[in-house]
């Protein structure tokens, strides 16, 4: 079975409990770490609160004499926090600023998200760039699906729901499920994925970017003129990293092949 939640408060954390679950905050918290991981980050820590990743940043400093080893990453209303060095946009996690280091990020939706999925077995982020790997990662797994979108503010959002349908396509393709063992929220966002993308052959990317424009999340980066961060996270397959969150140590992590776990539904 693959199930969708359009928001976290949708869902009880226990309702996950043995299953996989796939974090969806497409603009931007979950292309952003899904970027990090894949261009060399240590890891990426999750934190819910700001205070939370600057109490965790001088605990870190304290263990290894240096903050050089450490980045603070995020945002609050689409807008990097005041004294971290990045923000939520996915160019920022360049190699070059990530490569080997911890990152510390929390933002207003994504984060939360995160660890809303607690009591899933596997936790996995989701993300267009990588879409084609996490469905092939999907596929090995014989525990029912959870699709998990962030939204915005409490609200539900275009691009998350969008992707979760792009997601279970995928799935039903590759000969995972069937539609039948689709829950009815998955096939509405299967519908809109369908209805957004009506050229398999045309540029996807510039389908999925002209719907972010039209989403509440999309209209947002507008206003604060980041549009160039649509553009990014539209792009398809350019990763093939996936990355998955461990809920013990708190730790996001590139996912080691062939992890996909055989019990079945």
């Amino acid at each position: 079975m693959i199930f969708t939640h359009l928001l976290p408060d949708h869902f009880s954390a226990e309702q996950l409990r043995g299953d996989v679950a796939v974090v969806i905050d497409i603009l931007r918290a979950s292309t952003t770490i899904t970027t990090a991981i894949a261009n060399g980050a240590k890891c990426v820590i999750p934190c819910e609160q700001v205070e939370q990743a600057l109490q965790l940043r001088r605990e870190l400093s304290d263990q290894e004499s240096s903050t050089a080893e450490t980045i603070l990453g995020g945002e609050r209303r689409g807008v990097a926090v005041e004294g971290f060095d990045f923000g939520n946009s996915p160019v920022d996690y360049s190699s070059e600023h990530v490569a080997g280091k911890t990152v510390l990020f929390t933002t207003t939706n994504g984060t939360r998200a995160v660890h809303h999925c607690r009591e899933a077995e596997t936790v996995l982020i989701g993300s267009f760039l990588n879409l084609s790997a996490v469905i092939r990662e999907l596929s090995r797994y014989r525990v029912p699906i959870h699709l998990v979108c962030a939204g915005t503010d409490g609200g539900v959002t275009l691009e998350d729901s969008l992707y979760a349908g792009a997601l279970a396509k995928g799935l039903v393709e590759e000969g995972r499920t069937a539609i039948s063992k689709c829950d009815d929220t998955t096939q509405l966002c299967l519908a809109l994925y369908d209805r957004t993308v009506y050229d398999e052959k045309g540029d996807r990317s510039a389908q999925i970017r002209n719907l972010f424009r039209n989403s509440r999340g999309g209209r947002n980066l507008l206003q604060l003129g980041m549009e160039s961060d649509l553009t990014v996270c539209s792009q398809l397959d350019t990763l093939e990293t996936v990355a998955s969150w461990d809920r013990e140590t708190n730790r996001i992590n590139a996912l080691p092949p062939e992890a996909g776990i055989a019990s079945s539904e």
